[in-house]
C-alpha cells in the first residue's frame, strides 16, 4: 500500500520571566488554598458570605499589577474585590518596559456561616423612588416593584436604607444621597442588590392626559343666556376646571366618564372670565 508522510512543526513556547512572578499572593480576612508556591497558577480565596469586598494582596515588587486587565499598581498591593461566588480573578505582572509574566488566577469560594439560609438573607429596610408612584407599597421581603413617572423623566434617584453598609444600584454601589438610574425609554429596569437579596424595579412612564377644546379662544354671550362649554380628556382620573384662576368644578373621572362640560344656564356679569380644566392620571397633570 501507499505511504503517509505527516510534517509537524514544533513551536518552543514562549519563556516566562521568572521575575515577572509575584513575590507573594495572600487574602485579607479570608483564606488562600493552597498556599502561595510561584509554580502554582491557580488559588481559591475563601470569604465568608456576610462580606461585601474582600483584599486580595500581591508583592509584585517592581512591576506593575494588572488585575482582570486594570492597573492598580506597583509594589505591595491589596486591591478590593466584590464577593461574588465563582469570580475569578486574572492577575499579571508587567515590566517597565511592557513585558507580562505568566497569568496567575483566584477564584472566589464564598464560606456560609452556621446559620440557615432564611438567618442569612438580609432585606432592605426601606426603599424609595424619587419621582415617581411604587406599586406595591415598600416591604422588605417583597423585591419587585412597578414605578410609574411622568413621560418626560429622563432619571430618577433610587434611595435604599439598609442594615449592610453597601448596597449595589445597576452594579454601582449606592452613597447615602442614592443612585441615579437613567431611563433609556419607555421601561427601565433598575436591579438593586443587598448582599444575596435582589430587588427589581420597573420604571415605566406615563403620558399625560390629552384635553382637547374645540371653541374659538374668545366667545361673546349675551347677558342672561345660556351656554356649555365642553372639555374632551383622555386618560385622566381627575379633572378640575377654573374661572380666572378660582376652582369652579372637580369630577373625579374614575367612573369612566371621560368628559368635562361647564353649563351656564343665565350668563351674568361675574360669569365673565378665563376658563380653563386641568387633567390629572395620578402621574401627571395637563392643562387646557
Amino acid at each position: 500500500g501507499g505511504t503517509t508522510t505527516y510534517t509537524v512543526h514544533l513551536k518552543r513556547p514562549k519563556e516566562i520571566n521568572p521575575k515577572l512572578n509575584p513575590a507573594s499572593i495572600s487574602v485579607k480576612d479570608g483564606r488562600l488554598t493552597p498556599a502561595f508556591e510561584s509554580f502554582n497558577r491557580h488559588y481559591q480565596a475563601h470569604v465568608q458570605v456576610n462580606k461585601d469586598f474582600f483584599e486580595l494582596c500581591v508583592d509584585a515588587g517592581t512591576n506593575r499589577l494588572l488585575i482582570d486587565g486594570k492597573d492598580v499598581g506597583t509594589g505591595s498591593v491589596c486591591h478590593s474585590i466584590r464577593v461574588s461566588a465563582g469570580y475569578t480573578a486574572r492577575l499579571v505582572l508587567k515590566s517597565v518596559t511592557g513585558e507580562e509574566g505568566a497569568s496567575f488566577f483566584v477564584r472566589i469560594e464564598v464560606e456560609h456561616p452556621s446559620k440557615s439560609v432564611t438567618e442569612q438573607k438580609t432585606f432592605l429596610t426601606d426603599l424609595k423612588v424619587t419621582p415617581g408612584t411604587m406599586h406595591p407599597d415598600f416591604s422588605p421581603k417583597v423585591t419587585e416593584y412597578t414605578v410609574t413617572v411622568p413621560e418626560a423623566t429622563t432619571s430618577v434617584v433610587v434611595v435604599t436604607t439598609s442594615s449592610r453598609p453597601l448596597v449595589f444600584v445597576q452594579n454601582e454601589a449606592s452613597g447615602p444621597s442614592g443612585s441615579k438610574v437613567s431611563l433609556t425609554g419607555p421601561t427601565t429596569v433598575a436591579e438593586i442588590r443587598v448582599d444575596d437579596t435582589r430587588y427589581v424595579l420597573t420604571i415605566k412612564k406615563s403620558a399625560a392626559p390629552i384635553i382637547t377644546v374645540n371653541l374659538p379662544a374668545h366667545i361673546d354671550v349675551q347677558f342672561g343666556a345660556s351656554i356649555r362649554l365642553p372639555f374632551q380628556t383622555n386618560g385622566a382620573k381627575i379633572h378640575r376646571c377654573f374661572l380666572n384662576g378660582r376652582q369652579i368644578t372637580e369630577l373625579d373621572a374614575v367612573d369612566g366618564k371621560p368628559n368635562i362640560v361647564i353649563d351656564i344656564g343665565s350668563a351674568r356679569t361675574d360669569d365673565s372670565g378665563s376658563y380653563y380644566c386641568t387633567a390629572t392620571n395620578g402621574i401627571t397633570t395637563s392643562l387646557s
